[in-house]
């Protein structure tokens, strides 16, 4: 099942947040060995300006990614 969530990040203050992904059941976290993510943040859809977040995975078999922007 998809979410969506709203993320609020003040201007000029660093930001960082975890999320976890999960298999289809919602119990069991995904191992995430070998993934690479990316993750961007627009004005909207159609914006050309782009604001890139780092993406990090602490611990591949917990399934928890880190999204962080300076």
């Amino acid at each position: 099942m998809a979410l969506v969530q709203a993320l609020y990040l003040d201007q000029g203050a660093d930001f960082s947040t975890g999320i976890t992904l999960y298999a289809d059941n919602g119990i069991t976290p995904l191992n995430l060995t070998g993934y690479t993510f990316a993750a961007q943040m627009r004005k909207s859809f159609a914006s050309s300006t782009a604001y890139t977040f780092t993406c990090t995975v602490p611990n591949p078999t917990t399934g928890q990614l880190i999204l962080s922007m300076t």
